[in-house]
């Protein structure tokens, strides 16, 4: 079984996995892990939140959205384009409604409208957290996307230089660059998974367990 198999079956496991959760039971993990971030050291002290609109059954960030913008900080989200699967960020004017700037865009996802700002990737404070959907993560950082590249294209395009020291601890400061955080439901974090040399690593996990360090580097 070749590496693209493996992924596609895990897709599959993952899927059927979540298909079986209440959206009650979703809806009740998403609160608790929104929570956490909200309450830890490393979300008080971020200037710039890289967030995503939630497609059916994936982890929503709805709720911290709307608390980041409220708070004053900078929030961001992605536009695809299908044809390179390449992916930007464009930042949301904090005095409207996030939903007002949105609209359907690629793979009917819910994305930026084109009037808003560009983030310029190379510009990016290191108190910036990235929250990434996937399909599957381990809790050392190993990722499991939907099979486009979106993310991992993007991300490794983010200049960054850290110390593992730095991710031993909740909270801690960064030497440099942004923080990877995946975001999950707790049937979504798996102990191993089929990975390869351009699948980016998360330096923390979100799930309802709490905001777990991965000890993930990533030198660039």
């Amino acid at each position: 079984m070749t590496i693209r198999d493996k992924k596609a079956a895990f897709r599959r496991r993952i899927k059927s996995l979540i298909d079986t959760q209440s959206s009650s039971q979703l809806s009740s993990q998403q609160d608790q892990a929104i929570q956490l971030l909200l309450e830890s050291e490393l979300y008080k002290t971020s200037t710039t939140i890289l967030a995503y609109v939630a497609t059916k059954n994936e982890f929503s960030l709805h709720s911290l959205i709307h608390e980041a913008m409220v708070a004053g900080k900078r929030l961001a989200l992605p536009k695809c384009n299908p044809h390179d699967c390449s992916m930007e960020f464009y930042r949301l004017d904090n005095q409207r409604p996030y939903l007002n700037q949105v609209k359907t865009g690629a793979f009917g996802i819910l994305e930026p409208i084109p009037s808003l700002p560009q983030l310029d990737i190379q510009q990016l404070p290191d108190s910036t957290l990235v929250l990434v959907p996937a399909l599957a993560f381990t809790l050392q950082g190993q990722r499991l996307g939907r099979g486009k590249g979106f993310y991992d294209r993007y991300l490794q395009r983010i200049p960054r230089i850290r110390d593992d020291k730095s991710l031993q601890k909740v909270g801690a400061v960064p030497s440099s660059g942004p923080f990877f955080i995946g975001v999950a439901y707790s049937c979504q974090i798996q102990e191993t998974l089929p990975v390869e040399k351009t699948d980016v690593p998360m330096h923390y996990i979100l799930a309802p367990q709490g905001l777990l360090p991965t000890g993930a580097i990533m030198m660039k």
